[in-house]
């Protein structure tokens, strides 16, 4: 199986024959300490100063904390280009809104959807043909919060009522422990990723995430350069082939170089009614990928890219391979996403990005 998809942030999309012509346009109406999915516009503004070695943390995580990006954008040199002023002054705009400390801000939206789309791209187009939500916001000194609650017309999954967005975060030193409902995208690619985004609703989870992507200081390790981390421990709905199921998840990103990342994935579906939940258990799915049931499911994979410029045109490429871990960590039924981006600025558009992505069954 190979589906092609070419878009652009002013253009057209393309996928499996059929075409719909259209602007992206998106504003998150959620704040708080980490860049969340749902924003094309902002993300390709910090992936611009990324790959101009403005931003060195890894870019292929989100939500991404703010921190990292604040760190590194106190000043504009003399040689940045016209595309990375402007990003820069976009991101820090949005920067100096959505990190806000000490004040209560409240938030709502209505949208509507005639044929709502199952693959969402990493914008926050609707998942339902009509949701109503209101809710609030607070990030203190140590710690953040965000309550949502939406309603649901004609459910999908039954659920009228929701609290999809919702968190609540300490900080821990340099890392964040939080129980959230967050959006996850996994991977470099903007159409989707093959083994966590946000197509699916949000699954509960308690999370452990850096706050800083600061190097190593050992020499054995600091060869990475600047790397990410997040431990997902998630509850799964009743209403399933395996019920009640339990889903834990990992990812490590780093940044060896300036031009090229690297991240490692892991998600694990286990425990439910009827399969082994005990500690041992999960002991078999932390060191032997097995998840003692007669039926896993397990996924594992690893995503490369790469940046660079060409007779002065930034481009970059991508690849990320998943596959299905049966045991022991040797995984079958791989999946594979190629992609490739050009990035731009011109008097008349502003800044632009188009990319071609290519994923296949192997």
């Amino acid at each position: 199986m190979t589906i092609i998809r070419l878009r652009s942030f002013a253009g057209s999309l393309f996928t499996a024959g059929i075409v719909s012509l259209g602007v992206l346009a998106s504003v998150s109406s959620h704040a708080g300490p980490w860049v969340t999915t749902g924003d094309s516009s902002l993300r390709s503004d910090i992936q611009i100063l990324a790959d101009g070695g403005r931003i060195l943390s890894p870019t292929m995580m989100w939500p991404m904390a703010w921190g990292d990006i604040m760190a590194a954008l106190d000043e504009r040199g003399d040689d940045w280009t016209p595309e990375e002023t402007a990003a820069l002054i976009r991101v820090k705009k949005r920067m100096q809104f959505e990190t806000r400390t000490g004040s209560l801000r409240l938030n709502a939206h209505a949208s509507i959807a005639e044929n709502p789309v199952d693959i969402r791209s990493f914008e926050d187009t609707p998942r339902e043909k009509g949701e109503v939500g209101i809710g609030f916001e607070y990030t203190g000194d140590w710690w953040a919060t965000s309550v949502q609650g939406q309603w649901i017309r004609d459910p999908q999954d039954g659920d009228e009522w929701r609290a999809d967005d919702s968190y609540i975060g300490v900080a821990l030193g340099n890392w964040m422990l939080s129980a959230s409902i967050t959006d996850r995208w996994w991977g470099p690619g903007w159409q989707s990723s093959l083994i966590l985004s946000n197509n699916a609703r949000p699954i509960p989870a308690f999370m452990l995430e850096r706050n800083l992507t600061t190097p190593f200081k050992t020499k054995w390790l600091r060869w990475m350069g600047r790397w990410d981390l997040t431990v997902m421990y998630g509850f799964l709905e009743k209403e399933r082939a395996a019920p009640n199921a339990h889903f834990f998840a990992m990812r490590l990103d780093f940044r060896p170089i300036k031009r090229f990342q690297i991240g490692f994935s892991r998600t694990a579906m286990w425990c439910g009614d009827g399969n082994p939940c005990g500690f041992d258990a999960f002991m078999d799915v932390l060191f032997r990928g097995d998840s003692g049931s007669s039926n896993p499911n397990q996924l594992g994979g690893v995503d490369l890219r790469w940046s660079d410029k060409a007779w002065g045109q930034p481009y970059s490429l991508y690849m990320q391979w998943i596959g299905e871990d049966e045991n022991n960590f040797y995984a079958t039924e791989w999946l594979i996403l190629t992609g490739g981006e050009l990035t731009g600025f011109s008097e008349r558009l502003g800044t632009w990005r188009t990319f071609l992505e290519v994923g296949h069954r192997v």
